[in-house]
């Protein structure tokens, strides 16, 4: 997909989530299940102890089988929690089943967060944060939904992306991977991706 850089983001935005909205239900299957297995065969995640993923909804690139196997490889699975609408801030909470996810601010599952929710704060060993996005550049530019949450959140762990305990990727179909720049496009919040997946390849940034 080429962009004409006068075309607002919104528009872009508008643009490529009507596009991934004419996926068919066995189409989409099918690319789904090109990502998932180029997740898990990947050494991020092998290598991860953690594992830090959105809960996937409507035609977003599907994570409920990454988040099955990460549980089930014994990983530690953290989902997000919208915790100030109105600040743009989340949290990422353990999860020990899909059955903790129940429906939450904007329709999206989430867990619940209580006095014995374990918050992500930095565990030890190794983390792969798995990030939704709309389009996505081979510099690992990301255009998400407007609201920043993750780009706020991973801020909060610069130092450890910095020394690569922590590595940011984004998942998404390879129609949503632009040929042209997004750097034009990106904010003083805006963090780019260690890594993109998408159905057909996986870019190391």
């Amino acid at each position: 997909m080429a962009i004409h850089y006068r075309c607002p983001k919104e528009e872009l935005r508008k643009q490529m989530s009507d596009k991934r909205n004419l996926l068919s239900e066995k189409e989409k299957a099918v690319l789904d299940s090109n990502i998932f297995e180029k997740l898990i065969d990947s050494k991020e995640y092998t290598d991860a102890n953690n594992i830090l993923v959105y809960c996937s909804m409507g035609n977003e690139a599907d994570t409920h089988n990454i988040i099955c196997s990460a549980l089930s490889d014994n990983k530690n699975v953290f989902c997000p929690v919208i915790t100030d609408t109105k600040g743009r801030a989340m949290e990422f909470v353990r999860i020990e089943a899909l059955s903790d996810l129940i429906p939450g601010k904007f329709g999206i599952n989430e867990p619940q967060i209580n006095n014995d929710s374990v918050l992500y704060k930095g565990h030890e060993g190794k983390t792969l944060i798995i990030l939704p996005g709309l389009l996505f550049d081979r510099k690992g530019n990301r255009i998400g939904y407007g609201g920043g949450f993750y780009d706020r959140y991973i801020m909060r762990f610069k130092n450890e992306i910095s020394d690569d305990t922590m590595k940011p990727i984004a998942i998404g179909y390879n129609f949503q991977l632009v040929s042209d720049d997004l750097t034009e496009y990106m904010g003083s919040f805006d963090f780019k991706t260690s890594m993109i997946i998408t159905d057909k390849e996986k870019i190391s940034i």
